[in-house]
């Protein structure tokens, strides 16, 4: 698994002992938990929505031999679909441009 922190934009896998918060009154948290699939790659999703991997931006994962091929919902807009890799520099991040089916399927292969 992979922990993505959505206020630093940073993510890092996921320590067996979990991981430990502190708030400051009012203060808030949010992370979003990943499964790393085929080739070492995990899928974020589109951070600007709350529901980064909702079924109504991305459609479907699917694992491939080395990597993931993602189906993106873009009906009107270029969707940044974020996610991270075994033995890189951590996050990869792909634009997805409209397309005039309304999806297009990303594919994401280990480095």
């Amino acid at each position: 698994m992979v922990v993505f922190d959505w206020k630093s934009r940073t993510a890092a896998p996921l320590d067996p002992e979990g991981w430990q918060v502190t708030l400051a009154p009012l203060g808030w948290d949010y992370r979003v938990i990943a499964p790393v699939l085929a080739g070492g790659i995990a899928v974020i999703g589109d951070t600007g929505l709350y529901a980064t991997v909702g079924d109504r931006r991305i459609a479907n994962i699917e694992e491939l031999a080395d990597g993931v091929a993602i189906t993106v919902l873009n009906p009107d807009e270029t969707v940044e679909v974020i996610g991270w890799a075994e033995g890189s520099d951590g996050l990869w991040r792909r634009a997805v441009e409209p397309s005039s089916a309304g999806w297009t399927r990303l594919e994401v292969r280990s480095p």
